[in-house]
């Protein structure tokens, strides 16, 4: 996925609340405030209301690691729910939860917890 298109993206869908008045038309995407094992932690903000078209939810959001605030699109559809930034990105769905950072066409997964393998160590998702 293009990286600076979802900066865009979530730019122009900045600009839409604040036209809107930042009133709200949907229920906000399901991701934790906060998500942290023993290999770094993350803070996750979303900064607009959730905007629903047909069976998809987005909303702006930034990603804070290691104190560098970076701006990031969160699109939900269905039982998944992904917010991508320039460096990170975190995926939730019905096997887990993974923040992880952006590396090509595969990410480089930090802190995890799946159903289906291994969770980090000490990882936890504060909502």
């Amino acid at each position: 996925m293009n990286h600076s298109f979802n900066l865009n993206v979530a730019s122009l869908l900045l600009c839409l609340v604040a036209m809107s008045g930042g009133k709200s038309v949907a229920s906000e995407p399901r991701i934790p405030r906060v998500i942290s094992c023993s290999e770094g932690s993350v803070i996750i903000n979303q900064v607009s209301p959730a905007e629903t078209y047909e069976l998809t939810t987005a909303a702006a959001f930034t990603l804070t690691v290691n104190g560098t605030t970076e701006n990031a699109i969160g699109i939900e559809n269905g039982n998944s729910t992904k917010v991508t930034s320039q460096t990170y990105y975190v995926f939730g769905g019905t096997g887990g939860l993974t923040f992880a950072r952006n590396k090509g066409s595969s990410g480089q997964a930090i802190c995890t917890n799946s159903k289906y393998g291994e969770t980090t160590p000490g990882f936890e998702a504060r909502f």
